[in-house]
Order: C-alpha cells, then sequence, then structure tokens
C-alpha cells in the first residue's frame, strides 16, 4: 500500500491519474464479468447438463481477474 498522500501537485497528480486508471480497468472488468454471468445464468435456466462445471468456471473467472486487477494496484 501507498503512504503518500500528495506531499505536493506532482504526487496528487500522479495518485489521480492511477485512481482513473484503476476504475477504468474495474469498469471494464465489470463489463466482462456481467456477461460471463448472464451466459452461466442463461445455460441454467435452459437446464444445460453440465451447468454446475459452468458455474465453477465462472467463479473462476471472476476470482482470477479480480486478483490480477488488485496485483496491479498494489
Amino acid at each position: 500500500m501507498q503512504d503518500n498522500f500528495g506531499y505536493d501537485l506532482a504526487a496528487v497528480e500522479a495518485a489521480t491519474k492511477k485512481h482513473e486508471a484503476i476504475e477504468t480497468d474495474i469498469n471494464a472488468y465489470e463489463e466482462r464479468v456481467q456477461a460471463v454471468v448472464a451466459v452461466a445464468q442463461e445455460l441454467e435456466n435452459e437446464n444445460y447438463h453440465d451447468v454446475e462445471r459452468i458455474n465453477s468456471r465462472s467463479a473462476a473467472f471472476f476470482f482470477a481477474g479480480f486478483l490480477a486487477m488488485l496485483r496491479s494496484v498494489i
């Protein structure tokens, strides 16, 4: 975690840009997750024979992407 709370203007501007980049990544990731969840839900609604595997893989997709995003921030 970064302890720089903006001791000067350059530090504040850098932190602001980093924050904006993180927000952009989160928004893009959220759209992908929603798409995967929607497909998994549709397969479940249609009684897909291997829906448990699909749900497991969609959860793994979510957590793997979330962890990767966190690592890029820290």
